[in-house]
């Protein structure tokens, strides 16, 4: 039997990655300089990323003695916190500075392994200290009370099928006033629509102001944190999104909120989440406009000095730009008014920068099919993207805002790290979330090991448990008072043997949600 031979040459799809690095490189050769700062993300023409500086760090102290030297003459003691999250590059290279006799330093590594998120991370940074290292520990928990800190303590514990990385890691403990806390969790069908999902949330939500005693458990706004496994879930508990896709084509990667640095989202659409909410917010206490703040807010952007070197008609120019932005505060207090009414007066007036993308985008009348296309090209996605971005409600993409500043009840599990909350609720749904880096429904026993997963266990390589597993430990600890932790199983009966099986919970802490429990709320909840 005969297979069809891959035709030699490039694919169109491998014409079109081609394209766009040889695009990229004829950009770079006519950059004068490049910008970089390591607390928030930098944009335009030679802004570089921090993953990018760190690559290149990486390679340059394993490359040019010079420099390594130079390191350890001006800073001879080295500190590395969330070490377990540090690249693994950056991390090799200061170690085996630390080893060179001609460049030492004193290097301290500050971090728990068992919190370790992202893939460039050791996978097992206790084994990489060498012996002769003093390793001091922090036992005392001050965060949590006791019945979470047990629960952390035995999920690390813990002997799970697909395991492979070491139990090593010192048990915590409570502070001794803190000898209580909440601990439920909820095992539901994953088969059901997404919005009966989110009411049986709520009503979870209430089971555990029951529970604890809490009624900030029945604020669904503000009285407890969601953590979701992934933006997509997060974006539709927090209404936001048609937004969160519409941004997502246009530029995936920047849509994700990230926890070490500041998070903009997109780069192209940047005066929409930040210079267009701080002018939205130009109100005083009476929610009237307040025309001293937008004078600041301009100020702040350096637009009005800019204006006074530009035209020659500073007045008129002026009131044009009042005029703007007072259209902009009153059509963004419509609660049905889309991103493109906001942006228009933008445009029109010129009142604040605008990225050319955007303002192109805005510009284009070309009908753009609301779908897919089988052989869709990045541009063909992104224009999708424009399209979708310019018809959302303007609230909504407020909400994503503060979504993305942390000015919201929600977040994603992988960015919540060093974080502590009162109340928090961990939403663990694989099959709404997608992806196969992590699996609670197979961690918690519904779901067999993949077969990725069993080459894994024979390589004593990282599993989908693993991984999994850390993150659980990761949410689990941010919880102060109490903790409700939901999943969305494909088979209830075996996630519910495996969980009692574990001894995580007791008989009364394990709840396993019939469908059916939840009623009907009446209008909106």
């Amino acid at each position: 039997m005969f297979t069809q031979a891959r035709r030699r040459g490039p694919t169109p799809k491998d014409n079109e990655t081609i394209s766009e690095l040889e695009k990229k490189a004829q950009a770079l050769e006519s950059i004068p300089r490049f910008i970089y700062n390591p607390d928030r993300n930098t944009y335009g023409d030679g802004a570089l990323q921090h993953d990018q500086v760190l690559s290149v760090t990486a390679w340059l102290l394993s490359e040019r003695p010079t420099l390594r030297q130079v390191l350890a003459d001006k800073h001879p003691i080295i500190l590395i916190d969330e070490s377990q999250d540090t690249m693994k590059r950056v991390l090799g290279a200061l170690m085996e500075l630390n080893r060179d006799d001609s460049a030492a330093i004193a290097l301290g590594l500050i971090g728990d392994h068992r919190q370790r998120i992202y893939l460039d991370g050791h996978k097992d940074l206790p084994s990489l200290v060498p012996g002769g290292w003093a390793t001091p520990s922090l036992q005392m928990n001050h965060r949590s009370q006791q019945r979470i800190v047990s629960l952390v303590n035995n999920i690390w514990q813990a002997d799970i099928m697909g395991r492979t990385q070491p139990k090593t890691g010192i048990l915590q403990k409570a502070r001794s006033e803190k000898s209580e806390g909440t601990v439920r969790i909820y095992v539901c069908d994953t088969n059901i629509n997404a919005e009966d999902k989110i009411r049986m949330e709520r009503s979870c939500a209430k089971d555990m102001s029951s529970a604890s005693g809490d009624s900030c458990w029945l604020d669904h706004q503000h009285g407890y944190q969601l953590l979701a496994l992934e933006h997509k879930l997060a974006a539709r508990r927090g209404d936001f999104l048609d937004a969160y896709n519409a941004l997502s084509l246009i530029d995936k990667e920047a849509t994700r909120p990230q926890g070490n640095i500041e998070n903009t989202g997109p780069a192209a659409v940047q005066i929409l989440l930040r210079e267009l909410p701080a002018l939205a917010a130009c109100k005083n206490s009476q929610g009237e406009i307040d025309d001293f703040a937008i004078i600041e807010l301009l100020n702040r952007y350096n637009r009005l000095e800019n204006l006074a070197k530009a035209d020659r008609d500073f007045l008129n120019k002026l009131k044009e730009f009042h005029e703007a932005a007072k259209e902009i505060i009153e059509v963004s207090s419509n609660p049905d008014s889309t991103v493109k009414e906001i942006l228009a007066p933008v445009i029109r007036s010129h009142l604040f920068e605008v990225d050319d993308r955007l303002r192109h985008a805005f510009r284009d009348n070309e009908d753009i099919p609301t779908t897919a296309s089988p052989k869709e090209s990045k541009e063909e996605r992104r224009q999708r993207g424009w399209r979708a971005l310019f018809d959302v409600r303007w609230a909504e993409l407020s909400r994503y805002h503060n979504y993305l500043h942390g000015k919201s009840n929600l977040a994603t599990h992988q960015v919540v790290k060093g974080s502590e909350f009162p109340n928090v609720m961990i939403i663990m749904d694989d099959l709404e979330a997608g992806g196969n880096l992590f699996a609670y429904d197979r961690l918690f026993g519904a779901v067999k090991l993949s077969k990725s997963d069993l080459e894994n266990i024979e390589n004593e390589e990282e599993t989908s448990i693993d991984r999994t597993l850390r993150l659980l430990y990761v949410t689990c600890s941010r919880a102060q008072e109490s903790l409700a932790l939901v999943l969305w199983s494909s088979d209830t009966k075996a996630a519910i043997k495996r969980i009692k099986d574990s001894g995580w919970f007791s008989e009364e802490e394990i709840k396993e949600v019939p469908t059916p429990w939840l009623p009907r709320p009446v209008g909106t909840y």
